[in-house]
């Protein structure tokens, strides 16, 4: 077989976006699903879907409901969106850290010692993140994740971030991502709440984005995001205009926490 060879520019824009979302219990993670454009496969591993009740109609007639049990379920839906002819334009997981901690459920009633239900449950994990990472087409893949929190007594610092069963896949995960995104209740400066995504490291929350056109803070809609990291650096349309609460206008609580409880 011959090696396929495109330019830069042609392998940039046949690829889709693969972005993992993590934030806490209640924090509208699963509501975010609502701003996405396009046609919707939401991968529903949780159940917990009421908050897309209050989403628009002309939204809720856009995303398509795919509940798992197992990885056969994940199998359909990848060769479903990997599919030339795949009516949907973004597959979301929610949330992969359930898939994870169903993948452990299993193995530990299988094995003999259930120490080595981890190291079989995150190989099937970071073999499931690849795939979807790596599949063919211009198809934008979300997975959301919820979030762990730990004290480092050394540092006396407390730090956020994504949450699996297990220490491999938790510190291994967000490098097999181009976006990593805190969901975070941040206020502005008249005191108002609003959510917003953390798209930068800190001392206390994970996150990165390689696309390099976010700012620190981006509002929580999914719409405004991606039209940032398509458009090039140096467009004047790279910042569009939103009806959320500005990025720069929002401000960390002053002990630097999260404005919930967790």
């Amino acid at each position: 077989m011959a090696v396929k060879i495109t330019t830069l520019d042609e392998a940039i824009e046949d690829s889709g976006i693969r972005i993992m979302l993590y934030g806490p219990s209640g924090v509208g993670k699963t509501f975010m699903t609502s701003t996405l454009p396009g046609s919707i496969l939401l991968v529903n591993a949780e159940g917990g879907l009421l908050s897309l009740k209050k989403a628009p109609q002309e939204v809720k007639d856009r995303i398509t409901v795919s509940t798992i049990a197992g990885m056969e379920d994940i199998g359909e839906v990848y060769n479903t969106m990997s599919d030339p002819e795949c009516p949907y334009d973004v597959v979301v997981f929610d949330s992969i850290t359930e898939i994870a901690e169903k993948l452990l459920a299993v193995g530990k009633s299988a094995a003999k010692d259930p120490r080595h239900a981890y190291g079989t449950m995150a190989d099937d994990m970071i073999g499931l993140i690849k795939a979807f990472r790596d599949m063919p087409g211009k198809k934008t893949v979300i997975m959301i994740a919820k979030q762990k929190r730990f004290t480092d007594d050394y540092a006396g610092i407390t730090k956020y971030m994504p949450d699996y069963p297990g220490r491999v896949l938790t510190q291994g995960s967000p490098y097999l991502f181009d976006e990593v995104f805190a969901m975070r209740i941040l206020k502005d400066a008249e005191g108002e709440e609003h959510r917003a995504l953390q798209t930068a490291m800190d001392i206390q929350f994970d996150a990165k984005d390689r696309s390099g056109n976010l700012d620190r803070f981006e509002p929580a809609d999914w719409s405004v995001v991606f039209k940032k990291i398509q458009d090039s650096a140096d467009s004047p349309e790279s910042k569009p205009e939103t009806n959320e609460q500005k990025p720069d206008e929002l401000k960390e609580p002053n002990n630097g926490e999260a404005a919930w409880s967790v």
